[in-house]
């Protein structure tokens, strides 16, 4: 038996004594821990409001199609900087719009292996295009 399987089996045996160590470790080491944990959310803010703006806009998808027309209406430079940088990098949003254009299919009806295929075409078009 290995180190590692035998103290598996320990702590699974002794789960009292290792949230007993645990707790005491954070008592002990209370402001580093909490000094790591501020400093990763100030470096992951952008990422936590993010996500927070993804799940309100999924529990009220009728007012988060209201605030993206609203800010498209009133940034328009930046929605085109937006649509010119997903098409310069052939992203799948961008190759899963230009298959569904003009037709009765969904951005989730293809699959990937389309996008894929789609999107070296694009790479072959533009490559004879600046030929």
């Amino acid at each position: 038996m290995s180190n590692l399987e035998y103290m598996r089996k320990w702590r699974a045996a002794n789960k009292d004594k290792v949230a007993d160590y645990h707790k005491a470790y954070r008592e002990r080491h209370r402001d580093k821990i909490n000094a790591r944990c501020a400093k990763w959310k100030r470096d992951h803010r952008d990422d936590e409001v993010r996500r927070k703006d993804r799940e309100w806009k999924q529990e009220h998808p009728e007012k988060g199609r209201a605030y993206s027309r609203k800010y498209a209406l009133e940034n328009p430079d930046m929605i085109d900087k937006a649509r010119r940088r997903y098409r310069a990098n052939i992203s799948d949003g961008y190759v899963r719009g230009v298959i569904t254009n003009r037709s009765c299919l969904v951005a989730a009806d293809i699959p990937q292996e389309m996008v894929d295929a789609k999107r070296e075409h694009i790479k072959l078009q533009r490559r004879l295009r600046s030929a």
